[in-house]
């Protein structure tokens, strides 16, 4: 009943739909900075990768990040 994405995979997400799978979405290291410039990116990046899908896809959680830098 559970599923973590680890980038917010459109096609996967597409194949979530109606399936009442809940989902952990994660927002990869390489995103970071870039959403964490500015309130617009942030919202542009929740609003193409959750709005757009919610509440078809049961998206529970955003994770940050998907790895450790040193």
């Amino acid at each position: 009943g559970r599923l973590r994405l680890y980038d917010p995979n459109h096609g996967a997400l597409n194949a979530l739909r109606g399936s009442n799978i809940e989902v952990m979405l994660g927002l990869p290291n390489s995103d970071v900075k870039h959403i964490a410039s500015g309130i617009e990116h942030a919202n542009w990046w929740v609003q193409k990768n959750v709005k757009d899908f919610w509440p078809d896809v049961k998206i529970k959680y955003i994770a940050v990040g998907n790895e450790i830098s040193p």
